[in-house]
């Protein structure tokens, strides 16, 4: 079975859009893209992301809550993503960087080759 590995780079503002989004359908805040005066991310721990608001309201996203806001702004965008496929994501300077993988380990990965490789060749 062929396996996939992409990456989609969501710009800043297409990944604070995400955020938003997901604030919007998950939770009761009000807040809108023009409320935002800072994004920090912290790579200690959890690896969690803050949104700062103008208010000095701080708005917490884990990881998993960042992944589910970017699946969703792909699925309102019509961008097609592996159902099945581990999800990761890196916040960058430039924005983010959503992460997502089917393949198994390599162990298992060698096996099938070399079974490949042995069931296929051809006599002399």
């Amino acid at each position: 079975m062929p396996r996939e590995s992409r990456e989609i780079l969501f710009t800043m503002p297409e990944f604070m859009s995400a955020l938003m989004l997901y604030i919007h359908k998950h939770k009761d805040e009000k807040y809108t893209l023009k409320d935002i005066r800072d994004v920090a991310v912290d790579k200690k721990g959890m690896g969690t992301t803050n949104l700062t608001m103008k208010d000095g309201t701080v708005l917490r996203f884990a990881e998993p809550d960042v992944i589910a806001a970017l699946i969703l702004y792909c699925r309102q965008n019509n961008v097609p993503l592996p159902s099945s496929a581990s999800k990761k994501v890196r916040v960058i300077k430039e924005g983010a960087v959503f992460w997502m993988s089917n393949w198994k380990s390599q162990t298992q990965l060698s096996t099938h080759i070399s079974t490949l490789a042995v069931s296929k060749r051809l006599p002399n």
